[in-house]
């Protein structure tokens, strides 16, 4: 009967815990496999390492399939045990896909109930006095519940897909936990126990352990010390805790059980590319540190229609302010004495949880700098993750523990579970990326070459880091894709030499194997990436291979005769040694237990079980509140539209179709704003997928004059985080920009440019014909910035776009002045050319700054920037020429310079001043100034024949439009001609092609680009 109430009572008390579980998981299982951020590459190396596995290689340090096809060895360096874990889940012939949700799911499960451990050893801590106080399990289940419902979590899970580090953060509060329990009593179980859950770290996420090594090497010493003066205080018999400090074991001995791991991970990492993994800008520690604003960000809305949903790694505010309230009880316990213990651990978690957090935050960039290790870490933000752990111990130090009632403790414990829950709603929703999910069928090598050749991370890594050294230029991706459709483990053999004769061939995991005979030497090739490791043997008898170049594929150089030849896998010698070393750290770990199971000598005074519970009702009215919550996620929360997850209402609306690829829905950013030329001025702009798309475009705001001078620019690669051949068509992104102007812009009104773009810029489609490239958003006003130091007059800077320009184009090129400290008169810049002979043959006059900012404006010590154009005539002389400046007042005298910018090549074309040949004679003029002498037809092109009548002052694009019967716009092509109209010389005729299948009827003109007026009559084909 006795036993009976134990069990009920042990079921009764762990209900909450089951019930905090069940709501922490719930979106993991209600939502799908997380594929945002790296959860398809998880996926496919978790595939990878299924479909080794079902083909006996039970630890494939090298993916066959991976690389498209030509293998990486992948599971060398990156640490493999969370991928083993989600197997146990295929023996009940679960998908790939629901195995490794599973896996997510029973981290982030493990992970809370191990905060309530923890937080069980916490309030077990012996006092400084001889009685003990029972842990309260309330107390812990506060711990699990804030831990397991942290914001960073679901951050982790849902918007990274970072599931190794998911399962590193489930085995962190257990390593402190068994810290706790070791520094309590060492043994030889314990100490096992701690070797063991940090070997497993290490062989889980070898970054987190990077990070967690040093906290639990100073949290160890602080529980040594804490526990040998607590034994002192007391005065009862124990072994000083204190050694286990000197016991170098307790941190070295896991590198030696994990030995096979980390051996070649340090040996053999430079015969891959890892640099790629933390030199691309986005993986650069130095671009990720948080904003203290990020840091303690409120919850955002979550957008489901949003293509990405940028939520922040935020902490939790009732984590916050619970921890808050425990420093508030605690400095009023210090103040009564509290005991010794609780003191000094709570002293170390606050300070873990403001080291940590600080280290997060760019202020503490200096600090990194200082480390070159820090540049593996890649995002300073994940320190955030054990920031969360020991927040969540600070938390359950809240005055719950101080409450006297057990009503209270319920109702304070259900309010802060429903904070937590509440808090971190917005972070438990999730966008996939519908068109790349795993594949419904049965995985097979193909599926993991097309993921790698759509999306572009080879060897499932961001950078493919994990590409051999020797690989300087990848191979076709498509090269061994139709032998993996014939079998899943295809010869490897590229196309012999048509002398040799191949009599006999083997192939299988990680094995090639030939029979040849051939007249000559010759030179076999393998289509498999060269990595050491890879070994040839010649009827028997070992061979060298080399690497090929560029590609770093293996070749062998192979005799005359009849040989046999095999190719084949061997371990290396760190892999070997690395095997050997875990293997004996594991025999002497396992021989320790043997000969000391337990140490009961020198032992603490233990701390006080739990009791059986007596009252039921709190356990039980916490399961049923947490249920509820569950409840109400489940029928309403996920269902409805709330403050946490809603469709935002996009401002300023618009509907620009952008070539039927993309349509503008909306802008944010005030119209006529005013900013400073040294400030910075943001811009969002709306986007959505009018087509299926397959190209990725990016977008660029530009900020230009009436007269089309850029002054400024911002490009987003992939407008909301998100290349645009992954959005469907039923979201829209959020695309923002930070327009910097150039220094020295002048102050005035710009307009703010849109274009897309991919290979070519798109064309704005205006009642489905195109009407260029550039729309116009809005106009800003720029004014002065601030005054630079004081000086005289001064060229600062200038730059040439090009040393070569050809006759009839233009000669751009920009000045940067300093106005100097004295009032300036209206001055005139004279652009002049000289020959070899320093003899002028070119001048132009323009202002300065432009019309609209004349030099008399200019304030003092002002910075002033103006891109020039100055179109060359069409019979200048061909050469190298100097480009110089003056600057003049109204008098036509020198102000200041001459001032050197630097040297040309004056190019002038071949000219053709007779008529060619054509299908259809046209002779139509346009302005009369050019004639369209004809033209020739192809199915996919048309070729037009220009013929010059004057010189034209304006560049000029060409357009041909197919028109449809009833003379409609059906498709066009707009092009400046083959050379600029202001480099004709009258008489010279030109052939310009444009790539257009123009058809029966069609329509040929010219305009000018800058105002979009059209050049003459427009010739149309007759009926």
């Amino acid at each position: 009967m006795r036993a009976a109430f134990r069990h009920s009572s042990f079921v009764i008390r762990h209900l909450p815990l089951l019930a905090l579980a069940l709501l922490a998981i719930y979106p993991i299982l209600a939502s799908g496999l997380p594929t945002t951020g790296d959860g398809l590459i998880h996926y496919y190396r978790f595939a990878e390492l299924d479909w080794h596995i079902r083909h006996g290689d039970l630890y494939p340090r090298w993916f066959d399939n991976m690389g498209y096809g030509f293998g990486m060895p992948v599971l060398n360096f990156y640490a493999p045990l969370s991928y083993y874990i989600p197997l146990l889940f295929r023996l009940f012939n679960l998908s790939l896909a629901t195995s490794l949700q599973l896996g997510y799911a029973l981290a982030l499960a493990l992970a809370l109930l191990g905060a309530h451990q923890w937080a069980s050893a916490l309030t077990t801590q012996p006092p400084n006095h001889r009685t003990t106080q029972p842990p309260s399990h309330l107390t812990a289940l506060l711990a699990a519940a804030a831990y397991g419902l942290a914001p960073y979590f679901y951050f982790n899970i849902f918007h990274r897909g970072a599931y190794p580090e998911t399962w590193a953060l489930a085995l962190a509060p257990w390593l402190l936990w068994s810290a706790h329990k070791l520094a309590e009593q060492p043994t030889a179980l314990r100490s096992s126990l701690f070797t063991v859950l940090l070997s497993a770290l290490i062989l889980t996420h070898t970054l987190s352990a990077l990070i967690f090594i040093p906290i639990i090497s100073v949290y160890l010493i602080a529980l040594s010390i804490t526990h040998n003066l607590v034994a002192r205080r007391l005065s009862f018999t124990a072994k000083p805790s204190f050694r286990i400090v000197h016991r170098s074991s307790l941190i070295v001995y896991p590198f030696a059980l994990s030995a096979f791991f980390i051996l070649p991970l340090a040996f053999e990492s430079q015969f891959i590319q890892l640099s790629r993994a933390f030199s691309t800008g986005d993986l650069d520690y130095h671009r990720n540190f948080l904003k203290l604003a990020a840091l303690l960000s409120s919850p955002p809305n979550f957008d489901p229609r949003l293509v990405f949903n940028a939520i922040p790694p935020s902490l939790g505010w009732p984590q916050l302010l619970l921890a808050l309230s425990a420093v508030g009880g605690w400095l009023f316990a210090a103040r009564r004495k509290s005991p010794l213990a609780s003191r000094s651990l709570f002293i170390v978690h606050c300070s873990l949880f403001i080291l940590l957090s600080l280290l997060a935050l760019s202020i503490t960039e200096p600090l990194w700098n200082l480390f070159p290790f820090a540049r593996f870490i890649q995002f300073p933000w994940r320190l955030i993750g054990p920031a969360s752990l020991f927040l969540a111990a600070l938390a359950s130090n809240s005055p719950i523990s101080n409450l006297n009632s057990q009503t209270s403790k319920t109702l304070f414990l259900s309010a802060s579970i429903a904070a937590f829950f509440f808090f971190s709603l917005p972070w438990t929703y999730h966008a996939d990326f519908a068109l790349h999910a795993p594949p419904s069928t049965p995985h097979a090598p193909t599926d993991t070459i097309r993921y790698e050749t759509t999306s572009g991370q080879l060897g499932a890594a961001s950078t493919a880091e994990y590409l051999p050294r020797w690989v300087a230029a990848i191979p076709d991706p498509n090269t061994l894709l139709p032998q993996f459709a014939a079998t899943e483990t295809p010869s490897r053999l590229a196309p012999l030499p048509e002398s040799v004769s191949l009599h006999a061939s083997r192939f299988t995991l990680h094995a090639q194997e030939i029979i040849y005979d051939s007249a000559s030497s010759f030179t076999a090739a393998f289509n498999l990436f060269y990595f050491p490791g890879w070994a040839a043997t010649l009827d028997g008898d070992p061979i060298g291979i080399q690497p090929s170049s560029p590609h770093g594929l293996i070749t062998v150089a192979l005799p005359a005769g009849t040989h046999t030849l095999r190719l084949s896998l061997q371990p290396t010698a760190p892999q070997r040694i690395g095997v050997l070393v875990s293997l004996a750290a594991l025999l002497i770990l396992i021989l320790r237990l043997v000969r000391r199971p337990s140490s009961t000598a020198h032992r603490s005074p233990p701390a006080n079980r739990q009791s059986p519970i007596t009252n039921y009702q709190p356990p039980i009215i916490v399961s049923l509140f947490i249920a509820s919550l569950l409840l109400a996620r489940a029928l309403y929360f996920d269902r409805a539209e709330t403050i946490f997850h809603h469709t935002d209402v996009i401002p300023n609306p618009l509907s620009v179709n952008i070539e039927d690829q993309l349509e503008l829905l909306g802008y944010e950013f005030p119209k006529g704003t005013q900013f400073a030329s040294d400030s910075q001025l943001p811009i969002t702009l709306y986007w959505r997928a009018l087509a299926p798309l397959t190209t990725d475009y990016s977008t660029t705001v530009q900020l230009a004059d009436r007269f089309g001078n850029r002054f400024g620019q911002s490009d987003s690669q992939h407008p909301n985080g998100v290349p645009t051949s992954r959005w469907a068509l039923n979201q829209y992104a959020r695309d923002s920009h930070t327009l910097v102007p150039l220094i020295g812009a002048p102050p005035g009104v710009y307009k703010l440019l849109i274009t897309v773009y991919a290979s070519r810029p798109l064309s704005i489609l205006q009642d489905s014909a195109p009407a260029g490239i550039e729309y116009e958003l809005g106009a800003v006003t720029i004014t002065r910035g601030q005054p630079q130091p004081p000086g005289p007059l001064t060229l600062t800077d200038s730059d040439l776009a090009t040393d070569s320009v050809s006759v009839g184009d233009q000669l751009a090129f920009t000045l940067l002045w300093n106005s100097g400290d004295k009032p300036l008169p209206v001055l005139t810049a004279r652009v002049l050319l000289a020959d070899s002979a320093d003899q002028t043959i070119f001048s132009a006059d323009l202002p300065p700054s432009g019309e609209d900012y004349p030099t008399s404006q200019w304030a003092l010590n002002e910075l002033v920037r103006f891109p020039f154009s100055v179109g060359l005539p069409p019979d200048l002389p061909g050469g190298a020429a100097r480009v110089r400046i003056l600057l003049l007042d109204a008098n036509g005298m020198i102000w200041a310079g001459p001032f050197d910018i630097g040297m040309i090549t004056i190019a002038v074309p071949e000219r053709s001043y007779i008529i060619p040949p054509m299908q259809v004679r046209v002779d139509h003029d346009f302005a009369k100034a050019i004639r369209l002498l004809g033209y020739d037809l192809a199915p996919d092109s048309i070729t037009l024949y220009w013929q010059s009548l004057a010189p034209v002052a304006q560049r000029l694009t060409a357009f041909v439009h197919r028109l449809d019967d009833s003379g409609a716009f059906v498709a066009g092509h707009d092009a400046p001609p083959s050379r600029p109209a202001t480099g004709w010389l009258p008489g010279e005729v030109v052939a310009d092609s444009h790539p257009i299948s123009a058809g029966e009827r069609f329509e040929i003109g010219l305009y000018d680009p800058m105002t979009g007026e059209r050049f003459g009559e427009v010739f149309v084909t007759p009926r």
